[in-house]
Parts: structure tokens; C-alpha cells; sequence
């Protein structure tokens, strides 16, 4: 038998998101918390993800502002990633609140 992993939980959040049931992708977050294991940012992807594919990219935002905060509010995980990005890009386009990206000059 092979204990859980957050790459097992991370699967199933992932499973839920495609399939836009973000109540069983936090149900499984859930789970990843009382087994003690720390959420990935492969996590944080996947709850922001099923909250906007199931049309809530509000909620998705407020998670990655929450996770990218210095210290981090209310998420207890691995910091964004590049993904994590990409998928603050794509609810803020659901939420019809587009993003500014400056770059440097």
C-alpha cells in the first residue's frame, strides 16, 4: 500500500476541475489537509482552475491573491507558480477584468 502524496490529491482536485465540480476538488483539498500534507502550487492551479470553469473566477481570484500575498493569507501552500499566473490571466478574462502586464523596458 502506498501512502497518499499531495501529487495523489492533486490529481483528483485536477479530475474535478475538468470536470467542473468545485465542490469535490475542495472536498479533496480538504482531505489533503487532514492527512498533514502541504498543498503544491499544482493545488492552488487546480482550485483556481475549478472555480472558474465553474464559472466563479471571482472566488479564483481572490485564492491567487490570498496565495500570492507576502505573507501568504489564508493559504498554507507551496507560493504560485508560473501556472498559477496563467490561470490569474484566465479569470480575470471570465470575470471580463482584464489584467495589466507591464513590461520591462
Amino acid at each position: 500500500l502506498v501512502a497518499p502524496s499531495t501529487g495523489s490529491f492533486d490529481l483528483i482536485v485536477h479530475a474535478a476541475a475538468a470536470r467542473r465540480n468545485r465542490l469535490l476538488a475542495w472536498h479533496a483539498y480538504r482531505a489533503l489537509r487532514r492527512a498533514k500534507l502541504t498543498p503544491s502550487a499544482h493545488t492552488l492551479n487546480a482550485l483556481m482552475k475549478a472555480e472558474t470553469r465553474a464559472r466563479r473566477p471571482q472566488a479564483a481570484l481572490r485564492l491567487f491573491a490570498r496565495a500570492d500575498a507576502v505573507p501568504a493569507r489564508g493559504w498554507v501552500g507551496s507560493p504560485p507558480d508560473g501556472w498559477s499566473l496563467v490561470g490569474a490571466m484566465a479569470a480575470a478574462a471570465a470575470a471580463d477584468e482584464p489584467c495589466e502586464v507591464a513590461a520591462d523596458e
